[in-house]
């Protein structure tokens, strides 16, 4: 029984000791998407990263080894004033181009003025594939947001993480 409890805080090391490629970025600042063309989900931290380049505004990331990939990612969505209401788009992206059946959408309004998605994928990826995250929202009102907690003992609740590593 003991035994139980001890391994499962190592679950969450598996990526790191046990694949060979791995990923794990966040973002602790509010963006807001260009609702034409839709947003890069800029990365602020990069907590984890082995055998993956990474652009300079850490949005896209440029894969070394091929393989089968586990990527989830984390967005809050959420209304920047108390009258928003509509809706924020996200998808993967493969070499510049949207992945079919990647996307979800969440809708905030005035009961809902944030939310969580997640969204979990594999991915075949090769050298020199890149691998991003985009959005775009209804209206200039919805981002992601990150919010900034009002005491000093707990930290920031970000607006975006993501983790990818190689299984195969």
């Amino acid at each position: 029984m003991i035994l139980k409890y001890l391994l499962i805080p190592f679950i969450f090391l598996i990526p790191l000791y046990c694949s060979e490629a791995y990923i794990e970025t966040a973002s602790s600042t509010t963006q807001i998407p260009n609702l034409i063309t839709g947003s890069f989900v800029l990365s602020d931290s990069i907590a984890l990263i082995k055998h993956f380049d990474i652009n300079p505004d850490k949005s896209i990331f440029t894969c070394k080894i091929p393989g089968l990939y586990l990527v989830t990612d984390g967005l809050q969505p959420g209304a920047l004033g108390s009258k928003a209401s509509g809706y924020l788009d996200t998808w993967f992206v493969l070499n510049g181009n949207p992945i079919p059946g990647s996307n979800s959408r969440q809708y905030i309004n005035q009961d809902v003025q944030i939310a969580l998605m997640t969204n979990t994928f594999l991915i075949k990826l090769k050298p020199g594939d890149t691998f991003a995250v985009k959005f775009t929202a209804s209206g200039p009102d919805i981002g992601l947001l990150t919010i900034k907690t009002q005491t000093s003992i707990e930290p920031y609740i970000l607006c975006y993480g993501l983790t990818m590593f190689k299984i195969y």
